[in-house]
């Protein structure tokens, strides 16, 4: 999941997020969080590197004005799909993270798998605990834009690019669930019924 940004006051964030499709649960394997990326090309190496370490299925970006230049890249999308990985384009349209208006795929999603215990966070060495310390705290101190708010300082980077990536799991999730349910016997009768005399012949040893 990416939260794009160039410029020197926003900070740019990825989040690398694990999915056990058998049981549901999500895992943090890394986070990216940086100030004054300078241009998208940067973005993209960046997404491209961690592409190639991790083995990511699907790059969720965030497309917003000038930032849909980023997933629409061909040699961009080349590159990423020659390592295995689609690219997904999140537009938000609401200040809770949906696509539109009626979307109900929120960021309130997001905390219901915390409450959960659907999450698990690295916690190896004092780097990573930096690390995943200001990614909780980022989490826990996110709220809505108040109504009529005219300023909204609240820095939201990785929670926004957690709720992308997240987005992609649950299609993953509901995916599985589908591939996952007994097929109904769809041959024409003449071959199911050849089939059944087919399996009460005995067989030659």
């Amino acid at each position: 999941g990416c939260d794009p940004a160039i410029g020197d006051a926003g900070f740019c964030a990825m989040i690398v997020w694990g999915l056990n499709r058998h049981t549901g649960q999500r895992y943090l394997i890394d986070i990216f969080n940086k100030r004054g990326m300078k241009n998208y090309g940067n973005i993209q190496r960046k997404i491209v590197e961690l592409v190639a370490k991790y083995g990511v299925g699907v790059a969720a970006i965030e497309t917003a004005a000038h930032q849909s230049s980023i997933p629409r890249d061909q040699d961009f999308v080349r590159e990423l799909k020659a390592l295995g990985c689609k690219v997904a384009e999140y537009p938000t349209r609401t200040n809770m993270g949906g696509r539109a208006e009626h979307d109900e795929y929120d960021i309130s999603k997001v905390g219901a798998l915390f409450d959960e215990g659907l999450v698990t966070l690295p916690w190896m060495d004092a780097d990573t605990r930096k690390a995943v310390k200001e990614y909780t705290d980022q989490l826990l101190d996110w709220r809505p834009k108040p109504e009529g708010a005219k300023s909204w300082k609240l820095v939201r980077d990785m929670v926004m690019a957690t709720l992308f990536a997240e987005y992609e799991a649950v299609q993953v999730m509901q995916r599985s669930k589908i591939e996952s349910r007994p097929r109904p016997n769809l041959a024409p009768r003449w071959a199911r019924d050849r089939m059944r005399k087919w399996r009460k012949t005995p067989q030659p040893a």
